[in-house]
């Protein structure tokens, strides 16, 4: 099997739900890293048990980012993940000037 030029390997959704544990995100980093991943795209969903955008969250996501970077894996964030609830919290944009919108971006890039 041939693997394909580095830029065009998969880029999995990654779901984070659950209490997602620093240990936790070692080991699915490893994992992705293991099966010839070359990046991830976060995807944070219902179920999450640590406030999305929280200081907590913030806290693993940059333990991610970081983790990735050692690993040689690219970060992708969607800059529309959970927007409706967002916006019912009062902490989204209806306009699209927060950096909340539609699309996705390479946003954090670990390399």
């Amino acid at each position: 099997m041939t693997l394909p030029s580095p830029g065009y390997g998969p880029l999995p959704w990654w779901v984070w739900n659950g209490t997602m544990k620093y240990a936790e995100i070692e080991r699915q980093l490893g994992l992705m890293k293991n099966a010839g991943m070359e990046g991830w795209t976060l995807w944070a969903r219902f179920g999450l048990e640590v406030e999305y955008l929280s200081h907590d969250f913030m806290q693993r996501l940059q333990f991610a980012v970081e983790k990735s970077a050692q690993l040689g894996l690219e970060v992708w964030a969607l800059r529309r993940i959970r927007l409706a609830h967002l916006l019912s919290q009062g902490r989204g944009s209806r306009n699209g000037s927060s950096t909340i919108g539609c699309g996705s971006s390479p946003v954090l890039r670990a390399t």
